[in-house]
């Protein structure tokens, strides 16, 4: 299963991530409301979505927003 995030901008312009998302067992939905809900190693867990969206809001340029998603897609990948 793939999660793709999209952040967008009210000028239009977006930036989008997608990340690989292991799922137990295959066409079980159960299984895939686990995968989207929980993330067994707790690395979701790392930054809040307070502390994220301050991060997000805090960007002057779209490319300040790509360094940032980069930052927080690399904190995930540890």
């Amino acid at each position: 299963m793939s999660l793709e995030t999209v952040l967008l901008h009210k000028s239009g312009e977006y930036i989008s991530s997608t990340i690989d998302v292991p799922v137990a067992t295959a066409n079980d939905p159960q299984a895939y409301g686990s995968t989207l809900t929980y993330d067994d190693d707790g690395k979701s867990a790392t930054v809040t979505v307070e502390d994220r969206c301050s991060e997000i809001f805090a960007c002057q340029t779209i490319d300040e927003l790509q360094g940032s998603e980069h930052e927080a897609q690399h904190r995930l990948a540890q």
